[in-house]
């Protein structure tokens, strides 16, 4: 389905995904995503030595991108499988992965899963 909410001309479509260094789950969240964008012939670029201690998902660009026109299309599909996200926009001073963040790239950042609320669980 997350594949059928993304499908345009490969030369228009690409994304980097992110996870993080040392987080299994977030890994195979992110690898999800990774084949779901594949399967509607994007070109991915998938990265998993990221350093943070933030959580969620973020989808962003580095400070001064054009907007993207494949931005919305990211956006809408992750809204209508329900994923919370947020944006972001990422400095180019922010070296906590490697390659660094650059410009001209969409970003889909697997961060850490949040804690769930102890009253939440009962």
């Amino acid at each position: 389905m997350f594949a059928k909410l993304l499908l345009v001309p490969k030369s228009m479509a690409g994304i980097t995904i992110v996870s993080s260094l040392l987080d299994g789950e977030g890994s195979d969240f992110a690898d999800d995503f990774d084949s779901a964008f594949k399967a509607a012939n994007w070109t991915t670029l998938r990265i998993k030595n990221h350093v943070s201690e933030k959580q969620g998902v973020r989808l962003g660009t580095i400070e001064g991108t054009p907007v993207l026109t494949t931005t919305k299309l990211v956006e809408e599909a992750l809204n209508a499988i329900r994923v919370p996200w947020e944006k972001a926009t990422f400095s180019t001073d922010d070296h906590s992965t490697s390659p660094w963040f650059q410009s001209g790239f969409l970003y889909l950042v697997i961060e850490r899963k949040p804690a769930i609320k102890a009253s939440a669980v009962r």
